[in-house]
């Protein structure tokens, strides 16, 4: 099975942090101790705190990474398959002609805005 590079990370920066046991790590540190660039590694670790996998804490005191369960509770092929699923397209505008004649609504978060004169747009230059 080929893994994403996502993923091989995601699974690398787990078990270096379970490693850890119950100290906080930085995101430096992991990507030193990994051999991931650090932008890789925020990323990662960003995804793997919204999936609730890492407890992410940020501050003055007490700022790091570390796990947000026991490492026996966290199950690694459920982590395999939220980072090699495809996500959904997400497409927050919908367009239709509401009202013929080429004048085309776009709504947006709940916000209409009307544009005129679409097909001339639409169309080359020379065609009527």
């Amino acid at each position: 099975m080929h893994l994403k590079q996502h993923t091989d990370y995601s699974l690398r920066i787990l078990t270096y942090v379970a490693r850890k046991c119950e100290a906080m790590v930085s995101a430096h540190e992991i990507s030193e101790a990994c051999g991931i660039s650090y932008s890789h590694t925020v990323k990662v670790v960003n995804k793997l705190g919204k999936l609730g996998d890492l407890d992410l804490k940020r501050g003055r005191y007490g700022c790091g990474i570390q796990l947000a369960a026991e490492p026996e509770t966290i199950n690694l092929a459920t982590v395999v398959e939220q980072f090699e699923s495809q996500p959904k397209p997400h497409f927050p505008i919908d367009a239709h002609d509401s009202h013929g004649e080429g004048s085309l609504r776009f709504e947006a978060n709940n916000t209409a805005v009307k544009r005129r004169h679409w097909n001339r747009i639409r169309r080359p230059a020379g065609c009527k």
